[in-house]
C-alpha cells in the first residue's frame, strides 16, 4: 500500500500491517523503534526536532522506496509512527 510518492514518502501507515501481522505489530508498538520521533528525550536533545539532521533515523522513508545502499532520507507522513518494519 503506497501514496503518492510526492508527498516525499510513500504514504504508508504501519498500523495497517497489524490485521496480518498482530504480534509483530504489538511488538512494534512497545518499542522503542516505535517511539524514536516522539521520544521526549530525542525531542529535548534535537531542540524539539528543529535539527532536521535527527528526522531522517527518527522518521526514516520506507527502506523499498531508497533502497538498501542509500542513506536514510525523512519522510512527511506518520512520523509519530517512528522506525516501522517498512523503514
Amino acid at each position: 500500500r503506497g501514496g503518492d510518492p510526492a508527498l516525499g514518502a510513500l504514504a504508508v501507515d504501519a498500523s495497517s500491517c497489524q490485521e496480518c501481522h498482530p504480534e509483530i505489530y504489538a511488538q512494534w508498538a512497545s518499542s522503542q523503534h516505535h517511539h524514536a520521533y516522539l521520544n521526549p528525550d530525542v525531542r529535548e536533545t534535537s531542540a524539539d526536532l528543529e535539527n532536521q539532521n535527527c528526522i531522517p533515523c527518527h522518521a526514516p522513508r520506507p527502506i523499498f522506496e531508497l533502497g538498501l545502499e542509500a542513506m536514510p532520507r525523512s519522510r512527511s507522513v506518520h512520523r509519530e509512527q517512528g522506525v516501522s518494519c517498512l523503514s
